[in-house]
């Protein structure tokens, strides 16, 4: 079975936006969406305001722009960073309530020698 073809809503925009998607053959959103911002940017006269354009009425669908690699490939490792980051501060948690812990016993035998004296 094919995917259906969902032609692009050119009425909300640009001339500049209509004439770069059409100079370049991008006539549906399943053509849109297999692009990212750099490969568009590579478009004659296509700059960041038009890619922008095109991304708010993409997001207005419900739809994006394909991430770039490079892009991908930072944010898959910020999210294992901050992962790590999360098991460390989990770790000095639990090392603070182990103090704690200690802390206390080490008060009340403080205490309790006090009280001896």
């Amino acid at each position: 079975m094919t995917q259906p073809i969902h032609p692009i809503e050119t009425d909300e925009l640009s001339t500049r936006s209509i004439n770069i998607l059409r100079d370049n053959k991008i006539t549906t959103y399943e053509q849109l969406i297999a692009l990212s911002s750099s490969e568009m940017r590579k478009f004659r006269a296509c700059g960041r305001g038009t890619v922008n354009e095109i991304r708010k009425h993409l997001r207005e669908r419900g739809l994006a722009l394909k991430c770039a690699p490079d892009l991908l490939n930072s944010v898959q490792s910020i999210e294992s960073k901050l992962s790590r980051i999360k098991n460390d501060i989990s770790y000095i948690f639990n090392d603070l309530n182990i103090i704690s812990i200690r802390l206390e016993e080490i008060l009340k035998i403080n205490e309790k020698v006090r009280n001896e004296e």
